[in-house]
């Protein structure tokens, strides 16, 4: 039967995902409703004690560049260098992990210096600059990728389908907790505040920042 360890453990999960408090209370108040169904319906004594959401979902880590480039060497240490790319693109392209692992090689043009992505957020196609210093990774892994028969994402686990954003963060976790001092807080999400925080104290425009 469902219980509190089950809620809890969702709650833990999408803490580690950083999802917003909002959404957090909508899936506890999901939980709440199945119970109480359960309860009704005889499947069940008695309900739940639900576990409760708190103000704020996860810590907001923003890394410094010295950080983010332990990160990315461990990366090719402890698991691969297509990893290392990851984490390198993730960082200094600015992309959600969803649209990361659903990048494929033709949204590149590294002749324009811009990628191109759907922003099922807001429901329309956008192009974000290149950064310098990702040209030559982005190279490097579309070579890689091309040896892919099975799709033409940029971006795949070992059978050449689409990766889970779950798998990556477990990835990117295990290296943080080997390589870093501390690791909370060390997600993919985190790559994306701190690829900003990096710009803007480089003083780039914030409307430039905000193509990213």
């Amino acid at each position: 039967l469902i219980g509190s360890k089950h809620a809890q453990r969702v709650l833990d999960r999408m803490n580690g995902a950083e999802t917003r408090p909002a959404t957090q209370k909508t899936v506890m108040q999901v939980f709440r409703a199945m119970i109480n169904h359960a309860v009704s319906a005889g499947y069940r004594e008695t309900g739940i004690t639900l576990p409760k959401v708190s103000g704020k979902a996860g810590v907001k880590r923003v890394l410094s560049p010295e950080e983010v480039n332990t990160l990315i060497r461990s990366s090719k240490e402890v698991v691969s260098e297509e990893f290392s790319r990851l984490i390198t693109t993730l960082y200094l392209s600015g992309l959600r992990i969803g649209e990361l692992v659903a990048l494929r090689t033709s949204d590149i043009d590294l002749q324009a210096h811009h990628i191109t992505i759907a922003r099922r957020y807001y429901g329309k196609i956008q192009t974000i600059p290149i950064h310098p210093e990702l040209v030559q990774v982005l190279r490097e892994q579309m070579i890689e990728a091309s040896n892919n028969k099975v799709s033409e994402l940029l971006f795949t686990n070992s059978n050449g389908t689409v990766l889970s954003p779950r798998s990556v963060r477990e990835t990117m976790k295990k290296v943080a907790n080997i390589a870093m001092e501390d690791s909370t807080g060390v997600t993919p999400h985190a790559l994306r505040r701190s690829i900003a925080s990096t710009l803007v104290d480089s003083n780039l425009p914030i409307d430039s920042v905000a193509d990213y």
